[in-house]
Parts: structure tokens; C-alpha cells; sequence
């Protein structure tokens, strides 16, 4: 794993940039995606959609919110353990706490298609705002132990 390049994508996921434009063979790559912590207004305008009954439950982007969460943890661990970079032990605990999250908001959204109840969106909501504000600390962070 290269360290810099590592560093180069979570600022562009801090800042919501496309990480795979900058290669050749990734250029056409639809510009109207959405990317890095953007990516949280979209959950937090799809949970507000099933809230409205404006769209259909689907567990995908819960599922992947908290696969993505669960592999930055594990980079995280690759880090300290195979490149020895036990100062990023924090991070590591950190992401810990926001991959559980995840887990949760990920449970959550399967008792609410079988149960339809309201408190439990607004509850995701909660968590996926409390996911993203940590989240850019810990990056940040990380960032800069890099």
C-alpha cells in the first residue's frame, strides 16, 4: 500500500473528488456521480424518502454504507500491524466506533421494512449525521499521522 497515494484519496474523499479520474484507463467516468462525504447528503436525502414513502426500501445503500465502513477499518488495521504504524491506533479505535454504527443504521433499516416505523428512519438519521461529523475528524486526522 502506498502511503501517499493513501493520503491523496482520503483528501479527495474529504473533499468529494472522483480519486480515479486522475488515471488513463478510468476516464470516462460519469462526472454525475457522487463521491467522498457527499455521499452522506444522499443517504440522509434517501432516509428522508422512505420517510415520505417516496421511494422503495432498499437495503443496498445501507449495506455498502456500512461494507465501506468495515474495509476502512481493516486499512486502517493493515496499516498499523503490516507498515508498523502503531500511531494510528486512535484512528483504528475510531473507526471501530463508526463502522458499529454503521452496523446498527445497516440492522435499523432491515427492522424498519419488516416493522414501517417511523422512529426507527429518524433514528438512522441520527446515526448517519453522528457517522458523518465523526468521520471527517478521524480523516482529518489520519491524514495528518500519515
Amino acid at each position: 500500500m502506498n502511503i501517499q497515494h493513501l493520503k491523496i484519496s482520503l483528501i479527495d474523499y474529504l473533499e468529494s473528488k472522483n480519486s480515479m479520474s486522475k488515471f488513463q484507463s478510468y476516464k470516462y467516468i460519469n462526472d454525475d456521480y457522487i463521491y467522498g462525504m457527499n455521499t452522506y447528503k444522499v443517504f440522509l436525502g434517501y432516509t428522508i424518502a422512505l420517510s415520505n414513502k417516496e421511494v422503495k426500501f432498499d437495503i443496498r445503500p445501507f449495506h455498502i454504507l456500512w461494507e465501506h465502513k468495515l474495509c476502512m477499518k481493516y486499512r486502517i488495521e493493515y496499516l498499523i500491524k503490516v507498515k508498523k504504524l502503531p500511531n494510528l491506533t486512535p484512528s483504528y479505535k475510531a473507526y471501530e466506533e463508526i463502522e458499529r454504527k454503521a452496523h446498527v443504521i445497516r440492522n435499523l433499516s432491515l427492522k424498519y421494512k419488516v416493522s414501517d416505523r417511523e422512529e426507527i428512519l429518524e433514528r438512522i438519521l441520527e446515526i448517519i449525521k453522528w457517522i458523518e461529523k465523526k468521520e471527517q475528524v478521524v480523516i482529518e486526522k489520519l491524514i495528518e499521522l500519515l
